[in-house]
């Protein structure tokens, strides 16, 4: 399982053009930095979400399905980034963007 992460890891070393990829290519951009990142906290959890998702938009992550988003959002707080609270007018993609 450990192999099969850092393989596809490794096609993610320096990030994902977020405005070129296709969702699916999103979804597991996201699912491996959460992998990556479950032993960081607070500011070095920090950094590397801003080296990863740097030159994503509100449009980016609103390419990626809402439990995807939710479980960023989630692996965030969990680790001490604040993410704030959505809403109808303020949305998930629109609380991790602020995140960046």
């Amino acid at each position: 399982m450990e192999k099969e992460w850092a393989v596809i890891a490794s096609k993610y070393g320096y990030g994902i053009n977020a405005n070129e990829a296709i969702k699916d290519k999103l979804v597991e951009f996201i699912e491996i930095i959460m992998y990556l990142t479950q032993d960081l906290i607070d500011n070095s959890l920090w950094a590397v979400f801003l080296e990863q998702f740097k030159g994503f938009m509100v449009e980016s992550f609103k390419k990626i399905c809402i439990d995807i988003r939710s479980k960023l959002r989630r692996h965030l707080l969990k680790r001490g980034i604040y993410v704030g609270k959505h809403n109808n007018r303020v949305t998930i993609s629109k609380q991790l963007f602020k995140v960046i």
